[in-house]
C-alpha cells in the first residue's frame, strides 16, 4: 500500500460525499421542506469535506511511514570479509548516478568519472581528488518538499557514457507546465581538458510527451552498450496499465541509438521519433531503475514493487505480468525479493574483475535497507545460488537517513553513489563511497535477527510486519500462537509420539528439549526461549515431516534471531508505517470499497440535511469549552 494510492481513492470519494451532499440540498431546497442550511455555507463546508479523508489519510501515512524508513537507514556500514569500504570523493549534495570514463586522461587534473545530482549539478572528480561542478541542468526545478519526503524525489536520476567517452547522457524528471514529464539530454564536452566543462546539445523528450511521470515512477539510469545504444528503465508512472500499453514510453525498458533515433531490431519499430512503441524493447515493468548488462550480451532487470521486488531478463517484446498487485511481481522472473529491499541501480561483475568473489555476480543497490547484494548469475542457467549481503548497515539512525543510489564498476573496485537527508527533512553532504578487495576482519559477516529475516528469505514462507507468505505461520502472531499451542492436548499428545521416535539423531538430547516445553511450571515466555532456538536448528524436531528446511545458522545466529522474534508482540508490530489497528481501518477502505462507497453516501446526505444542526452542535461544543478555561484562569 502506498500513501499515493490513498490520496488518490481519498478524493474519489470525498467528491462522491460532496455531490451527495449537494444533491441533498438541492432536494431539500427545491421540496416542501425548508432547507437547513444555506447555499452560502455550501462551499467552505463541502471544501472541508473534500479535504477531510485527505488529510486523515495523510495522518495515518506521511508522518509515520516516514520516521519509520528514517530510523532503518543507517550511517555506518558493516562489510563482508574480502572487502574494504572506503570514501572515494566529497563534496557532493544529492549524487545519484556515476559515469565512468573508460580511457580517463593521466594528469592529476583529468576526469575520473561524472556524477548527477538529483538537484540538476553534474560534477566531476579528478585524479587529484577535487570535485568541480561542470554543468547544470537548468530544467530541473526544486521540489515542493525535499527529501525524505517522497516530493523530493523528482529530478535527475541516470548518468552515462558512450564507449569512446566522447558523449555524456543524463535522464531526469522534471515539472513541465502541470504535469511532470521524462527526458534524456545529451551533452558534449567543451572544457580544455575532457568534461571538465560540458554544453547541452539536445533535449529529447518526444516519445515521453503523451505520458505522465510519476512521483518515485518515473525514467530511472542508464547505460551504453558497444554498439552505441542507450537503455533506460521507466517507472509506470503510478499507473499499471500504461506499463502494458504500446503507444506509452511509462513501464517499460526502452532502446535508443545514440542520436536517439530507432533501433531497426526493436520489437515495435516504426521509424519515427515521436512513437513511443518504437522504442519499447521489454513492457510490463513497474520500476525498472536497475538495469544492467552481462558479458554474454543478457540484459536484467531488478523492478520495484508495491511490497516484494523481482529480477527478470530482459526479452525482446516480452510484456511482463504487473497488474499493481504483489503476486503479479512473482511471473515469469528469476528471482522474488520476499520484502522491498529497493533496487536503486545494479551493475554487472565480469569473471576477470578484480573483485574475485564477485566474479560473475549481478550487485545491486538496495535504497530501502541502504545496501548491496550480489546475485550469482548465469546467462543460461539463471541465478545460480544464494543472494549475499555485501555491505549491510550496522545501527539505526535516530536523527537521519541514507539511500544507496548508483553504482559504477572501475577496473578495482565498486563505485557506490547514495544521499543524506535528516529525517525531518534538509539534505547533508553525501560522498560518493567505493568498495575495494581488502580484508578488515577475520570474523564472517553479523547479522541482526531483523536483518536475518532479510538475509535468509523468511518471508518467502512467513508474514511479519504485515509484508510476506502464508505458506508457513504468522510470526507477528508468534507469542500468542504458542500461548496456544503448548497448553493444546495436541501438543503434548505430539511430545509423547516423538519420545518413540528413536531414527532422531541425537534423539535424548530432543527428548529432553521436548520435555521441558512440556512442563506446566514453566511460562510461556521460558518455553518460547526454548523453543525457538530448538525450531531453529532442528526444524522437524517436533514433527520429522516438517517443510521448514535447516538453514544452517550458527549458535550466534540463533541467538540473535530468537531475541529478535521474542521480542515481537502483536500489539506493537507495525505494518507498513503504522500501527496494527491503523493498518486495519485503512486496508479495510483499500479492500472493501464497497464500504468505503456507501459511508461517503451516507456522509454526505447527512451533511446535506443536518449540516446547519452539526455545526451548531460543534459551535455550542467550542464556546463550553472556550467557558471552562475562562473559569479556570
Amino acid at each position: 500500500m502506498y500513501y499515493n494510492n490513498f490520496i488518490y481513492v481519498s478524493c474519489f470519494y470525498s467528491v462522491i460525499l460532496l455531490f451527495c451532499f449537494l444533491l441533498a440540498a438541492f432536494i431539500f431546497k427545491k421540496g416542501s421542506v425548508r432547507m437547513p442550511i444555506s447555499y452560502k455555507r455550501i462551499l467552505p463546508v463541502g471544501i472541508l469535506i473534500l479535504l477531510l479523508p485527505q488529510f486523515t489519510y495523510a495522518q495515518f501515512y506521511s508522518n509515520k511511514g516516514i520516521q519509520k524508513n528514517a530510523n532503518e537507514k543507517n550511517a555506518e556500514w558493516q562489510v563482508r570479509e574480502g572487502f574494504t569500504l572506503v570514501e572515494d570523493a566529497g563534496n557532493f549534495t544529492t549524487p545519484v548516478s556515476i559515469a565512468l570514463l573508460k580511457n580517463p586522461g593521466p594528469s592529476p587534473d583529468d576526469v575520473i568519472y561524472i556524477v548527477s545530482e538529483l538537484r540538476g549539478h553534474i560534477r566531476a572528480k579528478l585524479r587529484n581528488g577535487n570535485v568541480i561542478q561542470i554543468g547544470e541542468d537548468e530544467d530541473i526545478s526544486k521540489p515542493r518538499k525535499e527529501l525524505p519526503d517522497f516530493q523530493g524525489e523528482m529530478g535527475q536520476t541516470g548518468a552515462c557514457l558512450t564507449p569512446d567517452d566522447k558523449t555524456l547522457y543524463t535522464t531526469a524528471v522534471y515539472q513541465q507546465g502541470w504535469g511532470r514529464s521524462n527526458k534524456i539530454t545529451r551533452w558534449k564536452s567543451i572544457g580544455a581538458k575532457p568534461w571538465t566543462k560540458i554544453e547541452k546539445l539536445e533535449v529529447f523528450d518526444a516519445p515521453f510527451r503523451g505520458d505522465t511521470a510519476g512521483l518515485a515512477h518515473q525514467i530511472g539510469h542508464c547505460f551504453v552498450d558497444s554498439n552505441y545504444h542507450i537503455w533506460v528503465g521507466t517507472g509506470d508512472g503510478q499507473s499499471w496499465t500504461s506499463s502494458h500499453k504500446k503507444d506509452s514510453t511509462n513501464g517499460k525498458l526502452l532502446r535508443f541509438k545514440s542520436d536517439f533515433t530507432q533501433v531497426e531490431s526493436n520489437p515495435f519499430y516504426t521509424g519515427k521519433k515521436t512513437d513511443a512503441q518504437g522504442y519499447i524493447y521489454s513492457l510490463g515493468l513497474r520500476n525498472p531503475f536497475a538495469i544492467a548488462k552481462s558479458e554474454g550480451g543478457e540484459v536484467y532487470i531488478a523492478d520495484n514493487g508495491p511490497e516484494i521486488d523481482r529480477l527478470v531478463k530482459a526479452s525482446r517484446g516480452m510484456d511482463f505480468p504487473w497488474d499493481n498487485t504483489n503476486p503479479s511481481m512473482t511471473y515469469n522472473n528469476m528471482m522474488t525479493f520476499p520484502k522491498s529491499i529497493g533496487p536503486a541501480d545494479m551493475i554487472y561483475v565480469p569473471k576477470n574483475h578484480k573483485l574475485t568473489a564477485l566474479r560473475g555476480h549481478l550487485v545491486i543497490a538496495a535504497s530501502h535497507i541502504t545496501s548491496l547484494l550480489a546475485v550469482p548469475i548465469d546467462d543460461r542457467k539463471g541465478v545460480i545460488g544464494e543472494p549475499w549481503w555485501v555491505v549491510l548497515p550496522t545501527k539505526y539512525e535516530e536523527e537521519r537517513r541514507q539511500d544507496f543510489t548508483g553504482l559504477a564498476l572501475g577496473e578495482d573496485g565498486i563505485y557506490i553513489s547514495h544521499i543524506r537527508m535528516r529525517k525531518d527533512g534538509g539534505l547533508l553532504p553525501a560522498p560518493v563511497l567505493k568498495l575495494i578487495p581488502g580484508k578488515i576482519s577475520a570474523e564472517k559477516m553479523k547479522y541482526t535477527g531483523e536483518q536475518l529475516v532479510e538475509v535468509k528469505g523468511c518471508r518467502s514462507c512467513h508474514t511479519l510486519g504485515g509484508v510476506g507468505s502464508n505458506v508457513a505461520p504468522n510470526l507477528d502472531q508468534i507469542r500468542s500462537r504458542l500461548d496456544e499451542t503448548f497448553k493444546s492436548a495436541d501438543f503434548l499428545k505430539q511430545i509423547k509420539e516423538m519420545e518413540s521416535y528413536s531414527e532422531e539423531p541425537e534423539h535424548e538430547k530432543w527428548n529432553g528439549v521436548r520435555a521441558k516445553l512440556a512442563d506446566p511450571n514453566l511460562s510461556t515466555k521460558e518455553k518460547l526461549s526454548i523453543y525457538i532456538p530448538s525450531k531453529l536448528q532442528n526444524p522437524r524436531f517436533l514433527n520429522p515431516i516438517s517443510g521448514m528446511p535447516n538453514m544452517g545458522l550458527s549458535q550466534e545466529e540463533i541467538e540473535s534471531l530468537k531475541e529478535f522474534l521474542m521480542d515481537i508482540s502483536e500489539d506493537s508490530v507495525r505494518y507498513q508505517g503504522l500501527e496494527k489497528w491503523e493498518y486495519n481501518i485503512v486496508k479495510q477502505f483499500e479492500q472493501n470499497p464497497r464500504i468505503s462507497l456507501v459511508l461517503s453516501l451516507l456522509i454526505g446526505i447527512l451533511f446535506g440535511i443536518y449540516g446547519k444542526g452539526i455545526g451548531s452542535a460543534f459551535r455550542k461544543g467550542f464556546l463550553w469549552i472556550q467557558s471552562r478555561i475562562r473559569k479556570g484562569s
